[in-house]
């Protein structure tokens, strides 16, 4: 079993796949709590062999999770790229983009044809422009619905 993990600022989302097909997914929010205990508490890190993650949490988060799950379970983490699974990033230093919208993009290329807008509604708003050769035209990030009330 695989787990994919999307850390955002305040809520991390999971989907856990069995034998290739979605079983569970679910989110738990976590700002101001302890991370590594919340995913404790809410993660099915006892059934599975390896889990992926998206994060912008930063460097230190990562290094508690490999920290912590390294006699659990193989933990993978993925980054934004300049040139990557066919997506050339439009911007000049690929670690100041988010991982989650790197991810964004690489799903978006791979199951959709034609040029593309992606949209995401978090905590903050993000928006991205991808042609359809996989060149990625830029974007924006706004405050989410709760911060503009």
């Amino acid at each position: 079993m695989k787990l994919l993990i999307d850390f955002g600022n305040t809520r991390c989302k999971w989907v856990l796949i069995v034998e290739n097909e979605w079983q569970s997914v679910n989110s738990f929010a976590h700002h101001g709590q302890n991370i590594i205990e919340a995913m404790h508490k809410h993660l099915p890190l006892k059934e599975v062999h390896e889990i992926h993650i998206v994060s912008v949490l930063g460097d230190a988060f990562e290094t508690d999770c490999q920290r912590t799950l390294e006699d659990i379970v193989s933990c993978n983490f993925y980054h934004s790229q300049a040139d990557a699974h066919s997506i050339q990033l439009a911007y000049a230093t690929p670690t100041s983009y988010g991982a989650d919208r790197f991810a964004a993009l690489v799903a978006a290329h791979q199951h959709g044809s034609g040029d593309k807008i992606i949209v995401d509604c978090g905590t903050a708003l993000t928006i991205d422009v991808l042609k359809h050769s996989g060149q990625h035209l830029g974007g924006l990030i706004i405050p989410g619905m709760t911060m503009m009330c």
